[in-house]
């Protein structure tokens, strides 16, 4: 493994993330909070010094990288960079502990969108606008990866429709990170530039608009009034937050192909497809088995939980059957997307693997092929996605036992668990409202919760590789 390609770019990371905190001390200053634009100005300075160190040092050693060290950078990004991006917050009081301040960067970074505070908390403007960045650019990230690592690595990779660069295909992995950022880059911005528009013109405040729209482009679930968006009392807000959600949930390589103008490219993206009748059957489920649910609030969070955002209306809360939310959380949105969870492409795989194994009773004999694009599926590829299951339900069941240790009920350790490895935080408050916030789950459950997080975003199989012993040859 070579060390100098990981901290390499974990240090160009931290710039970036020193560069972000700008803003937000910027945003202190303005509301006369010097305490706090202290504090990011430390910070920045800090991960800007750790961060350019290596950067400089290491800047003319051979950095060479491969799966190894992709998977090692993926940990260390999303588990290093909290540590930074929670002591603004931390050194501020908010919150009290380390463990929560990082529970919070953890959170926020994942797109989770789990947090211990309320709306009502009284939680500084310039830590709001924080939140939100980190989910926007823990969004990005996560685009990033899942282009340039894991739809190209073994046991990753999966047959989606992804971002083409050819004269990178030979090039170390971590290399390509740089020019698949470029690409998707502007996509993102343009989205998120359409989206403030959208909301400020419809009368939503400036700065709650830019709140919610870096956290919804990145299919979070916070905003400057909490993940309950009927606290807003728009409908045009609403509506927007809902389309944007659906955007983020669908692969940006589609969105690259279908700008500008070409929307056919979307009814070609079988995730895109699988995605929309998902939300179908379950907004007809829900009127089916959940009476008592008014029709939009049921809609609007049912959309929000396929997409692994968070976002919620209060009056959907406890009206949707426990199993139906924890279901819709854990399949998630595409593959090259900001959503979490399994994500449709395997679903879609498992469903015609069996297909073909119920042909192959009823034709022992017959020659089976399953096709996705156009293209044959390797049956080799089959065995990741499976092995992708396995460890998902043992990541699930390991957590749940640790939550189990904190929490009375077996119910809101599942529901915890799922929500965290599915990077959807709030969805434990819509299944089961009675579960305790998460400011009452000790230290012991928070770390476990933070573990759940990392997992769901570095798509669990990383696990296996780490644990590996020839992983950790140098």
């Amino acid at each position: 493994m070579r060390l100098s390609a990981i901290f390499f770019t974990f240090g160009l990371l931290c710039l970036m993330l020193a560069v972000a905190m700008v803003i937000p001390m910027l945003t202190a200053l303005g509301e006369g909070n010097n305490a706090i634009a202290l504090s990011f100005a430390g910070t920045a300075v800090l991960a800007a010094f750790i961060g350019g160190g290596f950067a400089l040092s290491l800047s003319g050693a051979q950095r060479t990288s491969g799966v190894r060290e992709a998977v090692a950078l993926m940990v260390l990004a999303w588990a290093g960079l909290p540590l930074f991006a929670m002591l603004p917050a931390y050194v501020a009081g908010w919150p009290g502990d380390l463990m929560s301040a990082y529970f919070e960067a953890v959170s926020a970074l994942t797109t989770t969108g789990a947090s211990q505070y309320q709306a009502d908390s009284g939680l500084p403007p310039s830590l709001i606008l924080w939140r939100s960045i980190l989910h926007w650019m823990g969004g990005f990230g996560g685009l990033v990866i899942a282009v340039a690592v894991l739809t190209g690595v073994a046991p990753t990779a999966l047959p989606v429709q992804t971002i083409s660069i050819p004269h990178l295909e030979r090039e170390a992995l971590l290399a390509r990170l740089v020019p698949v950022a470029q690409i998707l880059a502007p996509i993102y911005l343009i989205l998120t530039i359409v989206v403030v528009a959208a909301l400020t013109i419809g009368g939503t405040a400036p700065f709650d608009a830019l709140c919610l729209t870096l956290s919804a482009v990145a299919t979070g679930g916070v905003s400057a009034q909490g993940a309950t968006l009927s606290n807003y009392g728009s409908g045009w807000l609403e509506l927007v937050v809902l389309v944007t959600l659906m955007i983020g949930a669908i692969s940006f390589a589609t969105h690259r192909l279908a700008l500008p103008l070409r929307p056919h490219f979307y009814l070609r993206d079988i995730e895109a497809v699988w995605l929309m009748g998902l939300i179908t059957v379950a907004i007809v489920l829900v009127w089916l088995f959940a009476g008592n649910a008014e029709t939009w609030p049921a809609a609007f969070t049912v959309v929000a939980l396929v997409t692994t955002s968070g976002f919620h209306h209060a009056n959907a809360i406890g009206e949707l059957p426990p199993a139906l939310v924890l279901t819709l959380v854990l399949i998630g949105g595409s593959i090259v997307s900001t959503a979490g969870g399994i994500k449709i492409m395997r679903i879609i795989l498992l469903l015609k693997q069996s297909a073909r194994e119920v042909r192959r009773i009823a034709r022992p004999h017959g020659i089976a092929r399953d096709t996705v694009y156009g293209r044959q599926v390797n049956p080799q590829l089959l065995e990741p996605v499976w092995i992708y299951f396995i460890a998902l339900a043992t990541a699930v069941t390991f957590l749940t036992v640790m939550l189990t240790l904190s929490l009375p009920n077996f119910e809101w350790a599942a529901g915890a668990a799922i929500a965290a490895i599915s990077n959807t935080g709030p969805a434990l408050h819509v299944a089961f409202p009675e579960a305790p916030g998460y400011g009452a789950f000790s230290d012991s459950a928070l770390a476990a919760l933070c573990a759940g997080m990392i997992l769901g975003r570095i798509e669990i199989l990383a696990l296996p590789i780490l644990l590996t012993g020839s992983f950790w040859r140098f």
